[in-house]
């Protein structure tokens, strides 16, 4: 009983530990086709004989436990091989979506968690469906 109410000299304070960074998110690719950094922010691929256009979608994600919000879209021609990012502080995700001249998708790549600051890192490639 004595012991519990006495300090002991071996009860020294942990030293505090280094403020933790905000959660941080990992750039990620996924689909059936490659897709790499190109000159400047530019996203590049290789050409695809099947594709008559690419739908081209920017997504942002102000809020780091939110959802992507859709930023901006549009379509590119088939023998498009990079587009220009608008990169910045806010994850942006980048769905590119190459389709056929019936329409029916044959080809997809989706980056999420784009920065600056994670363009330059390696990206991590996860397996797809299709």
């Amino acid at each position: 009983r004595a012991r519990r109410g006495r300090k002991t000299a071996r009860a020294v304070e942990a030293p505090a530990a280094p403020g933790r960074s905000p959660l941080r998110t990992r750039a990620t690719v996924t689909g059936n086709m490659d897709v790499r950094r190109g000159e400047g922010d530019a996203l590049a691929w290789r050409p695809e004989p099947g594709v008559a256009a690419w739908e081209l979608r920017i997504s942002e994600r102000p809020d780091p436990r939110g959802d992507y919000e859709l930023r901006e879209s549009g379509e590119l021609p088939g023998d498009a091989t990079a587009t220009e990012l608008p990169l910045g502080d806010v994850p942006l995700r980048i769905h590119l979506l190459g389709r056929n001249r019936s329409g029916r998708l044959v080809r997809r790549a989706i980056v999420s968690g784009l920065t600056r600051e994670t363009w330059a890192e390696r990206w991590q490639r996860r397996a797809s469906a299709s």
